[in-house]
């Protein structure tokens, strides 16, 4: 219907233009050819000026279509760097839990909590992989930066070696021992500041390692971690499609 509406505008005005030449009006100079010339003149440059315009927005919109497929394109190593981090993160994550489920297992008197307090080395990040994640889709890169500072912490806390904290206890404790048995009144006084600072450390440190824990479950990081590799994924796969289309012209 819109083309016959179109086909029918290129072959009435015409006529009406025509007959609109037909009408003498008062006060107008020139002949019927020159205004014949004048008008094919006039609409000559208003019919070029509106293909021009229409092309400099199809232009302009190419321009801007390429302009986002390059920047698109641009994120890909980031994008695939920061998805290696988020797999080993995973990965780290579920041989911990495998590791615990078996020690439950195995160990029946012993509790989550006697796990949990225990010292863990995981794998470390590399930060490098993640100075590439300023994409422009910024609920992706909230949501990366949140599990990258939630992974810190709770390979931190991990960390934390609760048998050498004691075994410095158990040092001061013996030397404030001969400390006082010798009248030391200085070192004695060192000492038990420093005992005190160890006490805090192995209480604030168990601490710690509980809301790693706790923070691991209660906000569903692991889950919330499976969910970016996917976005990320996604990401990849549409980039790798979009330079393919490119390649083929």
């Amino acid at each position: 219907m819109k083309k016959l509406s179109v086909f029918g505008v290129i072959i009435i005005l015409p006529m009406f233009i025509n007959l609109l030449f037909t009408f003498k009006l008062p006060f107008v100079q020139g002949s019927m050819d020159n205004w014949f010339s004048f008008f094919g003149s006039y609409s000559g440059a208003i019919v070029g000026g509106i293909v021009a315009y229409f092309i400099s927005k199809l232009q302009w919109q190419n321009h801007k279509k390429s302009e986002e497929e390059n920047r698109k394109i641009n994120e890909l190593f980031g994008l695939i760097c920061v998805k290696r981090e988020l797999k080993k993160i995973h990965q780290s994550i579920e041989i911990l839990e495998r590791v615990k489920k078996d020690f439950l297992e195995k160990y029946k008197d012993f509790t989550h909590q006697d796990f949990d307090i225990q010292s863990y080395n995981l794998e470390n990040l590399d930060l490098d992989n993640w100075d590439n994640i300023n994409f422009s889709d910024s609920d992706l890169v909230e949501r990366l930066l949140k599990i990258q500072e939630f992974y810190i912490d709770f390979r931190e806390a991990l960390s934390l070696d609760f048998k050498k904290i004691k075994t410095e206890i158990i040092e001061v404790k013996q030397k404030l021992y001969y400390a006082n048995l010798n009248n030391k009144k200085d070192e004695y006084a060192i000492l038990t500041n420093k005992l005190l600072e160890l006490k805090y450390k192995n209480k604030e440190g168990k601490k710690l390692k509980l809301w790693a824990w706790e923070t691991l479950i209660n906000e569903n990081m692991k889950k919330e971690i499976s969910t970016a590799i996917t976005s990320v994924e996604n990401k990849i796969s549409h980039i790798n499609n979009l330079k393919r289309t490119r390649e083929k012209g």
